[in-house]
C-alpha cells in the first residue's frame, strides 16, 4: 500500500485491503494514513467497525466526503470515541473531529452550533442530510456564524431548497438574507402570509375578507338579474 501507486479503483483498493486483513494484519495508523480516506470508503460497513479509536485518532484527517452515510456514521462514531478526551478543548475537538462530522447525529451539530465556531460551507454541506433537514434556521445562523452569507449563493443547491420548504417564512427572515423562500407563516382568524423573495417583508392576506366580499358581490350582482 503505497501513495506511489497512484489512485486506485473502488474494486482494486477493496482488493488491496481485503488481502492485506486476510494476512492477518489490521489497519493500524500506518495502514491507515496510507490507504487515505477515499480508499477507505470502499471498506464494507464490518471492515470499518475493526478500526479501533486510537488508530484512527493517530492516523490523523482522511476525507471521508466519498463515503455513503451509513459508512460516515461509523467512522464518526469511532472518530468521537477516540476524542472524548480533548472534548473540554472546543475548538482543538472541533478541528480534529471536523472531517468526520458527515455523520454526525443531529445532538453534535446541535452542540457545536452553541460553541461559538463558524463552520466553514464545505463541511455545513457535508452533514447528513436528515440532520440538516432538522436543523431551525436559528440553528444554521449559530452553526455558521461569520459565514453565512454563503448561503445566498447557494438557494439552487438541491440539498439547501429541501430545507427551505421546511421553514417557516418569519423565521427565515431573520437571518437577513434576500432570497430565501419558505413556507408561509399560519396566523390566527384565517389570515396567512404570502412570502415574498426581499427577506423582512410579507403581505397579509386576510382571506375571510375576501370570502365575504365575494360573497355579497354574487349576492348583489342576483338581484340585479
Amino acid at each position: 500500500m503505497k501513495p506511489e501507486d497512484g489512485k486506485w479503483t473502488a474494486d482494486k483498493s477493496t482488493a488491496i485491503i481485503t488481502k492485506y486483513l486476510n494476512a492477518n494484519k489490521t489497519l493500524d495508523a500506518v495502514a491507515l494514513k496510507a490507504i487515505g480516506g477515499e480508499n477507505l470508503c470502499s471498506l464494507s460497513l464490518s471492515q470499518l467497525n475493526n478500526i479501533t479509536a486510537p488508530n484512527l485518532r493517530d492516523a490523523g484527517a482522511l476525507d471521508i466526503s466519498a463515503c455513503t452515510p451509513d459508512k460516515k456514521k461509523v467512522l464518526y462514531n469511532i472518530a468521537s470515541a477516540a476524542l472524548i478526551n480533548q472534548s473540554s478543548d472546543v475548538l482543538t475537538y472541533y478541528n480534529l473531529i471536523k472531517p468526520y462530522l458527515g455523520g454526525a447525529p443531529l445532538t453534535e451539530i446541535q452542540r457545536i452550533s452553541k460553541q461559538n465556531i463558524s463552520v466553514d460551507w464545505t463541511t455545513f454541506m457535508s452533514l447528513d442530510k436528515d440532520v440538516l433537514l432538522q436543523l431551525t434556521p436559528n440553528d444554521v445562523k449559530s452553526i455558521l456564524g461569520t459565514n453565512l452569507g454563503q448561503l445566498q449563493n447557494a438557494l439552487q443547491d438541491p440539498k439547501i431548497q429541501a430545507w427551505l420548504v421546511l421553514q417557516q417564512q418569519s423565521a427565515l427572515n431573520t437571518l437577513g438574507i434576500t432570497g430565501l423562500i419558505g413556507k408561509p407563516d399560519p396566523l390566527p382568524g384565517g389570515i396567512i402570509t404570502a412570502s415574498t423573495v426581499a427577506a423582512g417583508t410579507n403581505l397579509v392576506v386576510p382571506r375571510l375578507l375576501q370570502t365575504l366580499f365575494t360573497c355579497v358581490l354574487v349576492a348583489a350582482l342576483q338581484k340585479m338579474l
